[in-house]
């Protein structure tokens, strides 16, 4: 005679593989979010070698930010990316991030990694009362005139810059309007809702100035040279 399952058993087994899921679903969201990090990294590891190749081909100088050149264009136009689509973090959902761009005719160059900003407006002249002293005179406008000004064309002079494997030149950032990347940051600011996003597990990734990127959290940053003082959470809240 074949055994059979009863009704008891099959609702024993239905609730063991119900709990056995919901123990591992959590380390599985965690694998995931850690390969999703992993990638993020190995994007700014990519857009910062760019960067430092276009600094060996101008004389030491890297594209910074501005209304109308931005960094990821110069460098994708200029051959040194070879998609604009590494520009933006794996782990935003965000239709608008660069990544989920899928014509060279969109705005993906304002939904990627942020550039510092260093403006009066948003961070109480941050460069030219702190970081300038922490780094050197190290930003500078091409046609002239006051780098932090907000509509200019900003370059970085590396070699000018005393502490470059502390600078953070581009990192994970959040525009709560649109809930997407945006193309610049104020480290003791907000820029057009735009904030540092501690979108990894409460890190964010970071490019810097000598070509490597890591990750950092909250209290690091904020005892970094740049000292970070405004984030986003994951969720999109504020620190």
């Amino acid at each position: 005679m074949k055994s059979r399952f009863t009704l008891i058993e099959l609702l024993v087994v239905i609730a063991l593989i119900a709990i056995l899921a919901a123990m591992l679903l959590p380390a599985l969201n965690q694998a995931r979010e850690r390969a999703r990090a992993t990638a993020c990294l190995n994007n700014l590891g990519q857009v910062m070698k760019a960067n430092t190749f276009y600094a060996d081909d101008y004389k030491g100088v890297m594209p910074g930010r501005s209304n109308n050149k931005l960094f990821g264009r110069v460098l994708y136009l200029n051959r040194y990316l070879p998609h604009w689509k590494v520009l933006s973090c794996p782990s935003s959902p965000a239709p608008l991030a660069a990544a989920a761009m899928p014509k060279e005719t969109d705005v993906w160059e304002l939904r990627t990694y942020g550039a510092y900003l260093g403006n009066s407006s948003t961070d109480g002249w941050d460069y030219a009362a702190r970081l300038k002293k922490a780094f050197g005179d190290f930003m500078f406008r091409a046609e002239g005139g006051d780098p932090t000004l907000y509509q200019a064309n900003v370059f970085y002079n590396t070699v000018k810059n005393r502490r470059p494997s502390e600078y953070i030149m581009l990192m994970d950032t959040f525009k709560l309007d649109n809930q997407a990347p945006f193309y610049i940051f104020a480290p003791r600011g907000e820029v057009e809702q735009s904030r540092a996003h501690l979108i990894h597990s409460g890190r964010a990734d970071a490019g810097y100035m000598d070509g490597h990127a890591g990750a950092a959290n909250a209290e690091e940053l904020k005892a970094s040279p740049m000292g970070f003082t405004h984030f986003y959470k994951a969720t999109g809240t504020t620190y």
